[in-house]
């Protein structure tokens, strides 16, 4: 887990700015955040995160210890939206890499020879399908040839079943 403190020394590293400095800005970067979220704005920054207000409607609850039945009132809630972006960074995907970066050229030959195993799957389970479907028709020929060869009738194609009244001889 990286801390505030910590992420500061990075960033205080990275752009080579004291830390003292570094951290009035990643304070005043959540100060805005907080400031513009209680004027009822949506903050956006494209290519790292989304907070977008929400309301919540009242609604009716119970306290789980004592069972005693609570209202709440509505209430402002926030959502916080990571961008693709963003989620690609933890997901390990190329997708939002420059597109001649090597590792984006390794991610769509993989991509293409997934989509070639599938496709391939797809040929084999249909044919496979085709054949199961060959056989229960055959089998319902070669029955239904049984049937007529001992002369017997089919008794599921027609429903005329002949029954006898009780008490008529």
């Amino acid at each position: 887990m990286v801390k505030t403190a910590e992420l500061i020394d990075r960033v205080s590293d990275r752009i080579f700015l004291e830390r003292s400095l570094c951290r009035e800005v990643v304070d005043a970067l959540i100060l805005e955040i907080k400031e513009a979220l209680a004027d009822g704005n949506d903050v956006i920054m494209p290519t790292f995160v989304t907070f977008k207000l929400t309301k919540r409607n009242p609604f009716f609850g119970s306290i789980a210890k004592t069972g005693e039945k609570v209202f709440y009132p509505e209430s402002n809630s926030i959502k916080c939206i990571c961008s693709r972006n963003f989620k690609s960074c933890v997901r390990n995907d190329p997708t939002y890499l420059p597109i001649n970066s090597d590792e984006a050229i390794k991610f769509r030959e993989q991509q293409e020879i997934e989509k070639e195993a599938k496709q391939e799957t797809n040929k084999y389970k249909t044919d496979y399908e085709k054949l199961n479907e060959y056989a229960i028709k055959k089998n319902a020929r070669e029955a239904k040839l049984k049937n007529n060869l001992y002369g017997e009738e089919d008794s599921y194609s027609d429903f005329n079943f002949n029954i006898d009244d009780e008490g008529e001889d």
